[in-house]
């Protein structure tokens, strides 16, 4: 089959008596298809998945996992970002209280003591990363991080990021910040409505570092 493969995806021509090999597009497609066992039915990449394999944390909203089931190159060891929140980028140079450090803490200590990590509503995201809701034990990871203050909740792309505010409010808050109000008066709203609302980001939680990254 390979032989035969290869005579239909090769062409060749002759130039200063020279032969050049030239694999249309399409047929490189084909050999990653081959090579990675990505068939039709073998098709994983989109799958919710059970006992997720924890390797490590990046940084607070995303970590290093191999899923059970899926094909080698791309459930081995894979990038998986946490759906639908960001937290602040982690640098050398940041002590130990800066929030996006406490997040990857959290983070850290949250997958390592966890007995089953699962992945719902999963997707494809960029630079080869999948990105999923993240079940520990149960429990919403990016619900944690959201209620700890180290997280922003925003839409799947990370595109719009979300707020809240309180009627005659004059700024905007993360939903765990105590100078936001009562829990039941809080509406939700994207940051480009609060800000054309003349509402300016809380002094305490600042949503705003949140915003942009990836």
């Amino acid at each position: 089959m390979t032989g035969s493969l290869n005579s239909r995806c090769t062409s060749t021509r002759r130039s200063s008596g020279h032969v050049i090999a030239r694999t249309p597009l399409v047929c490189i497609v084909v050999i990653l298809a081959l090579l990675t066992g990505a068939s039709g039915s073998d098709l994983r990449t989109y799958e919710d998945a059970d006992s997720v394999v924890f390797k490590g944390v990046w940084d607070g909203d995303t970590f290093y996992a191999t899923i059970p089931g899926w094909t080698k190159i791309i459930g081995d060891s894979i990038k998986i970002r946490v759906l639908d929140i960001n937290c602040l980028k982690t640098a050398p140079s940041q002590d130990s209280t800066h929030p996006g450090k406490q997040a990857k803490a959290l983070t850290q200590k949250v997958l390592d003591r966890a007995k089953v990590i699962s992945l719902k509503e999963t997707q494809r995201g960029e630079s080869f990363r999948v990105v999923a809701k993240v079940l520990v034990d149960g429990e919403d990871l990016g619900g944690m991080l959201v209620d700890s203050g180290f997280a922003i909740e925003c839409d799947q792309k990370c595109s719009r990021f979300f707020v809240y505010a309180t009627p005659n409010s004059k700024a905007y808050h993360l939903i765990s910040c105590s100078q936001g109000g009562e829990s039941q008066n809080k509406k939700r709203l994207t940051i480009e409505d609060a800000r054309g609302g003349n509402l300016e980001s809380c002094y305490y939680c600042n949503p705003d570092r949140f915003v942009g990254g990836d």
